[in-house]
Parts: C-alpha cells; sequence; structure tokens
C-alpha cells in the first residue's frame, strides 16, 4: 500500500466518521432536500373546486340543466337554514352565534343577487326562499309576493309563504 492509498483511505475514514457523527447530531442534514413548491408539471389541470362551496353552487344556479339548479338552490337553502337555526339559538356572541352570522352575511352578499336573477325558474323557488327568509333579504319581497300568484307546488308555495311572512316581520321590525 503506498502512501497515496493509505492517506485516501484515511481521509474516507475520516469524512465518514465525521459525517456520520454530524448526522448524529443534526438528523435534519441526513434528510433528503425539501419540495420545490408549485406544480411538478406546469400542464396539470388546476385543482377541483369543493362542490358545495359556495361559489360553486352560486354558479349552479345558473346552469342550463335544471337538475343542477335545482341541486344548488337546494344545497344553499339547506345551508341558510342551517346557519340561521345555529344563529338563532345559540348564546348571543358565543363563537358559534358568531361564525352563523358571518355565514349569513356571506351568503347574503353571494346569493341575494344569483337567486332573484334564476327566480323564474320554478326549481329554484323552493331554495331560494329559504334563502331570502334565512339571511333577510328584505328585497326580494316584491319578487316573493309576484310568485304567490303564479301557479306552483305545494311546497313551494308553503316556501314561499314562509319567506314573505318572514320578510315581512323583518321589515316590520326595521321599521319603529
Amino acid at each position: 500500500m503506498t502512501d497515496r492509498d493509505a492517506r485516501s483511505a484515511s481521509l474516507r475514514l475520516l469524512a465518514a466518521v465525521v459525517c456520520g457523527v454530524w448526522v448524529g447530531i443534526c438528523p435534519a442534514f441526513a434528510l433528503p432536500p425539501p419540495p420545490t413548491q408549485g406544480p411538478v408539471n406546469p400542464n396539470a389541470p388546476a385543482p377541483i373546486e369543493d362542490p358545495e362551496s359556495v361559489a360553486v353552487l352560486v354558479r349552479g344556479l345558473r346552469h342550463a340543466d335544471a337538475v343542477e339548479r335545482r341541486y344548488a338552490a337546494r344545497a344553499l337553502g339547506r345551508e341558510a337554514a342551517l346557519a340561521a337555526r345555529i344563529s338563532d339559538h345559540s348564546v348571543p356572541g358565543s363563537d358559534r352565534d358568531i361564525e352563523a352570522r358571518l355565514a349569513l352575511q356571506e351568503l347574503d352578499r353571494l346569493v341575494t343577487e344569483p337567486c332573484l336573477a334564476a327566480f323564474d325558474h320554478a326549481e329554484v323557488r323552493r331554495g331560494c326562499a329559504r334563502v331570502f327568509a334565512a339571511v333577510e333579504a328584505t328585497q326580494a319581497l316584491p319578487t316573493l309576493e309576484a310568485a304567490l300568484q303564479q301557479d306552483q307546488g305545494l311546497f313551494t308555495r308553503r316556501a314561499v309563504e314562509d319567506a314573505v311572512t318572514a320578510l315581512r316581520s323583518a321589515s316590520a321590525e326595521e321599521r319603529p
């Protein structure tokens, strides 16, 4: 064995000992580097949106298919009714009450106008009436009263009547 071979072997041994000790002290050096930010494939499709999000359901109100419009209106009506029920039955000022009121404000801001625009379609009337009643959208009162004059099913008529009653009582509370 020559001096050169002995030196390289001792350097390799020293490097192994030092690196082994260093990795033992700080295991982060032994981990592979973290993945880079962003998509690996720039041509990859965008992530799929949650089908129950408010934005997707509002787009569903304008869908060409009646089944999609009905689904969106019913889901929005359920969400609004749930938030109103939580707000009514929780302790005022509690976290639950505040979250429910914020959800109602968001629904009022995002859903009222698209529901008014889509109210011509019979399949969205029941769900939108529930939204109007929950968020107390008094600007929808003329539209709801006009819908009472039209011929519609029993459950839709009942939902519209309930919304008109709720909105009339809400507007009467605002007047004093």
